[in-house]
């Protein structure tokens, strides 16, 4: 992508001493970082990947029926449970391993950076015209559950461990602001995009203008659906816009809405909330940003259009009359 063109010749230029000198910047603790930030990476995954080889071989693994080897976690922990639950699983295919995680992030691609996918010593035609190994094993991993929320963004980084599954909550993308968001990416589109509008006279002209607080506000209905669906609190328990102020310096993080965070678990996995309607993880990770409604018949259909043209007629007239044209009425 665009952004790792640029991730790349940031790094090669922060590597280069002699223009940093010349730039004054050589002893600059973020030109440092940036430099050595790839070696840093390496360094982590290598320290992550010993431990979960250690934590792994600690384990008395065993294939009784009557255990179960359980691996859990939320979002980033969820990632290490599955990557811990995939060694295990691997060390003894008959082994009962389960692993249950909510808003993961997936594994397949980071387990092969790690060094922790099964040895393939196959010749190098056989690797490009067959399944990897971890996908001729995929039976293995059935037992792998990632509970996610419908616009959630961060469980679709990576890609998933081939047999998992995913039980997805569907809902409203309205609710939580999230029509439209589809990925992170996003993200940075939308800071790069309010850095720029931020700079125009006509935001400056804005009273109580700063640039911070003009990018806080470009950003802050994006970051409140990632925030709201990543934590499952969908129905308003976790103040976003008090705490991206509180992080600025204008405050503590605030509390969670204890209430409101119970009300949302006990809704999402109450049995009425659950359908068995079968989809593909890909699919699944299509329906991000969007709200499915139900089918309505011919009829309802053009009686709903002949309201829309009612509707654009009245506007039409108010516009030609000099009257005013904004209307609260909802798009029926």
């Amino acid at each position: 992508s665009l952004g790792d063109v640029f991730y790349k010749l940031g790094q090669k230029f922060a590597r280069w001493d002699w223009l940093m000198g010349k730039l004054d910047l050589e002893e600059d603790e973020m030109v440092q970082f940036f430099a050595t930030l790839d070696a840093n990476r390496k360094s982590l995954r290598e320290h992550l990947a010993e431990s979960v080889k250690t934590s792994t071989d600690a384990l008395e693994l065993n294939d009784e029926t009557s255990t179960v080897h359980l691996f859990a976690g939320v979002s980033l922990g969820g990632a290490i449970a599955q990557i811990q639950g995939m060694v295990a699983k691997l060390k003894c295919e008959t082994c009962p391993v389960v692993a249950l995680t909510i808003n993961s992030p997936s594994i397949y691609h980071i387990v092969h950076k790690l060094g922790l996918d099964p040895e393939d010593n196959r010749n190098f035609v056989e690797k490009m015209f067959a399944d990897s190994i971890l996908t001729q094993k995929s039976h293995l991993f059935s037992g792998f559950v990632n509970f996610v929320a419908q616009h959630g963004t961060i469980w679709k980084l990576d890609t998933s461990l081939p047999g998992s599954k995913v039980c997805m909550y569907m809902h409203a993308a309205e609710k939580t602001g999230c029509r439209g968001v589809t990925n992170i990416g996003e993200l940075y589109q939308r800071a790069y995009d309010g850095l720029w509008l931020c700079r125009k006279d006509f935001m400056k002209a804005a009273g109580g203008y700063s640039p911070k607080s003009c990018l806080k506000q470009q950003l802050l209905g994006l970051v409140s659906c990632m925030m709201q669906e990543h934590s499952f609190l969908l129905e308003g328990g976790l103040n976003v816009k008090a705490m991206i102020d509180g992080l600025g310096g204008g405050g503590g993080v605030p509390h969670i809405n204890m209430s409101s965070t119970f009300m949302d678990l006990a809704t999402i996995f109450s049995e009425s909330s659950v359908s068995s309607r079968q989809f593909t993880i890909a699919d699944l990770q299509k329906e991000t940003g969007i709200t499915r409604t139900a089918a309505i018949s011919e009829d309802e259909a053009m009686q709903r259009n002949e309201m829309r043209l009612a509707f654009v007629q009245k506007v039409a007239r108010n516009s030609i009359e000099g009257k005013a044209v904004v209307s609260a009425t909802i798009d029926p």
